[in-house]
C-alpha cells in the first residue's frame, strides 16, 4: 500500500484485529476504496501507514488504529516524481570490506534503500557524505541527481544493502556519469570532509 494506494485488484479491510484482502477492488486509492465499501453497506477501517505523509490520509480522516508491534515504519518519503509507466526493481548488494562501491552514477527514477548488515558510505549531489549503519535507510530522488558514493564504510567487515528502484520506461536502471559532467557539476557537490 505504498504511497497510500491499494494495488490493482486488491481490496483491503480490517475486520476486528485481522486484515482481510479480497480480489477485484479496481485500481483506486484508499479514499475511493473506502467510498466504494460504504456504498456496498460495509463499514471498513482503512489502515494508513504514516501520519506524516499526506498521501496516506489526514489524521482526522483516519480511524484510531495502531500498527502491531511487529510492523515498524523504516522510511516514509515523498519523492519529487515517479516516472510515468515506470517499473520497480529490487537488488541486493554485497560489498566486501573496504569496497569503494560504484563510480558516480544516476538512476532514472527514485531509489529506496535499507542497510541489512555493515555500513554504507552514502553521498548524493548537494548533500554531505554520511554513513548509514545496519538497520538504517536511505533514498534518492533519481533523475538528474548524481549518486557519488555507495561504498562499504567498514574496512574489516562486509556490508549488505537492499535497494528498490523505480525505473523510467526504456531507460537503464543506472547510468554512469563521465568525468566531463562531474567537472561541470562540481559546484553542486557538498564540501568534502577534511582528512587529517
Amino acid at each position: 500500500m505504498a504511497g497510500g494506494h491499494v494495488p490493482r485488484d486488491v481490496h483491503v479491510e480490517a475486520v476486528g484485529s485481522r486484515i482481510v484482502a479480497a480480489a477485484d477492488a479496481g485500481q483506486s486509492g484508499l479514499r475511493t476504496v473506502r467510498a466504494r465499501q460504504k456504498a456496498h453497506g460495509r463499514v471498513t477501517e482503512v489502515w494508513r501507514m504514516s501520519e506524516k505523509n499526506p498521501a496516506h490520509g489526514a489524521a482526522d480522516e483516519r480511524p484510531e488504529i495502531s500498527l502491531p508491534p511487529e510492523v515498524q515504519m523504516l522510511q516514509d518519503v515523498t519523492p519529487p516524481f515517479f516516472p510515468e509507466g515506470g517499473s520497480g526493481m529490487t537488488i541486493r548488494v554485497e560489498w566486501p570490506p573496504g569496497h569503494p562501491g560504484l563510480p558516480p552514477h544516476r538512476h532514472s527514477g527514485p531509489a529506496f534503500g535499507y542497510v541489512v548488515e555493515g555500513a554504507v558510505r552514502f553521498e548524493l549531489e548537494g548533500e554531505p557524505e554520511r554513513v548509514v549503519e545496519a538497520g538504517g535507510t536511505f533514498w534518492e530522488p533519481g533523475g538528474d541527481v548524481i549518486h557519488y558514493q555507495d561504498a562499504n564504510a567498514l574496512s574489516d567487515a562486509p556490508t549488505t544493502f537492499v535497494v528498490t528502484m523505480v525505473c523510467a520506461p526504456g531507460q537503464p536502471m543506472l547510468t554512469l556519469v563521465d568525468e566531463e559532467e562531474l567537472k561541470e557539476r562540481a559546484n553542486l557537490r557538498a564540501p568534502r570532509p577534511s582528512k587529517g
